[in-house]
């Protein structure tokens, strides 16, 4: 089974990012696992932030753990913001594999109308994937007034 990365572990981006032809690969370290907004289904889900560039074009390329080269995430998206610097995120391996797995298992008219580029016979959306949900709502208490409130 796949794992998480922690915190501080070295990982590496590899990709094609803008700017030039050749593999391109940058260095740094977890700093956070934690469920984050995804920037395309604008839906929640665990992401990986890394402190290693992610360029646009390093999108879909791997995130590996530099001490054993396994593929511990893949690059979707970055943070730009005024005074935010190399925040980069990246879907974690075990999410993949689960998303893999639906694929595998989805029935072949589902595969066929993927493959397409369409929706099923049925005129509904191809495949429905059963992503891992925290079955709860939550809050953020960042405003320093908020967390007064609530003790």
């Amino acid at each position: 089974a796949l794992e998480l990365p922690r915190v501080f572990d070295k990982v590496r981006v590899v990709g094609y990012p803008v700017g030039g032809d050749a593999c391109s690969v940058t260095e740094g370290v977890v700093s956070r696992v934690e469920v984050q907004e995804y920037s395309h289904s604008l839906r929640a889900g665990l992401a990986l932030t890394v402190d290693a560039a992610i360029n646009s074009g390093n999108s879909g390329g791997p995130l590996v753990d530099a001490a054993t080269a396994r593929v511990v995430g893949v690059a979707f998206q970055k943070l730009v913001a005024r005074g935010v610097e190399l925040q980069g995120h990246a879907v974690p391996a075990p999410l993949i594999q689960r998303f893999l797995a639906e694929v595998e298992s989805a029935p072949a008219e589902i595969i066929d109308a993927i493959s397409r580029g369409g929706s099923s016979a049925s005129g509904g959306p191809p495949l429905r994937l059963r992503m891992p949900s925290m079955g709860c709502d939550y809050q953020s208490l960042e405003p320093r007034a908020l967390r007064e409130s609530l003790g």
